[in-house]
């Protein structure tokens, strides 16, 4: 029953997460991890949105996603092609920039969390993130001027258009 729900969401071009099939199956997502590694362990192919977006333990889709962004896809056009629901896509896209403005502001770790509200160990991802892509050549120029937009109110990220 895994690979066939499965089978037929990918092909309907929206992959099944663990936690759809934990749902429709009315089990614990870890029933569902285990018997799809098991399937996969006798070389039965089963594909979940984990296997197509890269999403593991530990890996996250928010440099993708920002990485998208700053190549200049519109969030409504990276959250249909990461397969996450718009509010996902700038719940990554927001944060990250509150977190990059203040880091340039001198702000340090201590601060940008109270400030941001977000985990220390979340404000490092950002902050290891904005290191990576400053030193990206491609996507350092379009990182300053989305950060400069940002800093002055000019990025609209929120739902109603506005600053996040």
């Amino acid at each position: 029953r895994i690979q066939r729900i499965c089978t037929e969401a990918w092909a309907q071009g929206a992959p099944a997460t663990q936690e759809d099939l934990a749902v429709l199956l009315g089990c614990h997502r870890s029933t569902i991890t285990r018997d799809i590694a098991e399937m996969k362990g006798q070389g039965i192919e089963v594909i979940t949105r984990g296997d197509v977006t890269d999403q593991g333990r530990g890996v996250s889709h928010k440099r993708t996603i920002i990485r998208m962004y700053l190549l200049g896809w519109p969030p409504t056009e990276v959250a249909k092609r990461t397969g996450h629901a718009l509010e996902s896509v700038e719940r990554y896209i927001g944060p990250f920039f509150r977190v990059a403005s203040l880091h340039v502001d001198g702000k340090g770790v201590a601060a940008l969390c109270r400030l941001t509200k977000l985990s220390q160990g979340l404000v490092q991802e950002y902050l290891d993130l904005y290191r990576e892509l400053t030193s990206d050549h491609v996507l350092s120029e379009p990182l300053a001027k989305r950060l400069q937009f940002f800093a002055e109110g000019l990025l609209p990220l929120g739902k109603k258009g506005g600053k996040p």
